[in-house]
């Protein structure tokens, strides 16, 4: 089950950067070879989409509102494979659909009224 801060979804699409270590090649004139620094580790920003069926048309609202108030807060994500990101900094969250249907299955919901997509910006800290 895919989730994020708590908040499950039916499947979270994207790539997770985790952190790695982070270098940066140099040369000098004059010097043969090239040498390198650490700059520490850091994680790159993941762009993902969430995807979840909702049981109301307005649910859809209700849900972008609580998935804004997780900007600048720290949360764990669990992805569709099961395993857990700790401490990854939401930085974004935007809509992308909130599509209309007729009838649904395999969801959370028996009888779904829409699909919602939300694409979310995260970082690793």
């Amino acid at each position: 089950m895919a989730s994020i801060g708590g908040y499950n979804f039916i499947t979270i699409k994207g790539q997770i950067n985790g952190f790695h270590e982070r270098l940066e090649t140099f040369n000098r004139p004059g010097v043969d070879g090239t040498s390198f620094r650490s700059l520490g580790s850091r994680s790159e920003i993941s762009n993902i989409e969430s995807t979840v069926d909702l049981p109301y048309q307005a649910s859809a609202a209700n849900n972008m509102a609580a998935y804004r108030n997780m900007v600048s807060t720290v949360v764990t994500i669990v992805d569709d494979h099961g395993v857990s990101w700790t401490n990854m900094l939401i930085l974004g969250v935007r809509e992308v659909s909130a599509r209309t249907i007729i009838k649904g299955t395999g969801g959370y919901y028996t009888n779904p009224a829409l699909i919602h997509v939300v694409a979310w910006e995260i970082q690793a800290l």
